[in-house]
């Protein structure tokens, strides 16, 4: 998994990427030092849909006008005007989704952004 910016010239205007089991994952990280993770990449690394999505968690489980750990947000060079979810509203409704590998190596991936970032 290689970073797009090193911790030292983050760009926050800009999404990092990491890559589990051969798919991306676009992470933002905000001025609060939260994790922001691509909503439509997580859910690919799961292997759902958007509508698969909204019929497993409700319509509302990720609407960002309702909820506070959900953004709607549009990073230079990043996927357009995505949602975004935090870090912990994902490990607790995404990732166990995942499988055992994915998930593993996902969380993994989760660690090394805190180590690098301290975040």
């Amino acid at each position: 998994c290689s970073w797009h910016y090193a911790p030292e010239h983050y760009d926050m205007r800009r999404p990092l990427y990491v890559r589990v089991c051969g798919l991306k994952a676009a992470v933002h990280i905000d001025s609060q030092g939260v994790i922001w993770l691509n909503l439509s990449q997580l859910m690919k690394l799961v292997g759902k849909t958007k509508k698969q999505t909204l019929d497993l968690y409700g319509e509302h489980a990720f609407d960002s006008r309702i909820r506070s750990d959900v953004k709607f947000l549009d990073l230079k060079d990043g996927p357009k005007a995505s949602a975004y979810v935090s870090e912990v509203r994902a490990r607790e409704l995404v990732i166990p989704f995942m499988g055992p590998t994915k998930s593993t190596n996902f969380l993994a991936e989760l660690d090394r952004i805190h180590r690098e970032f301290r975040v």
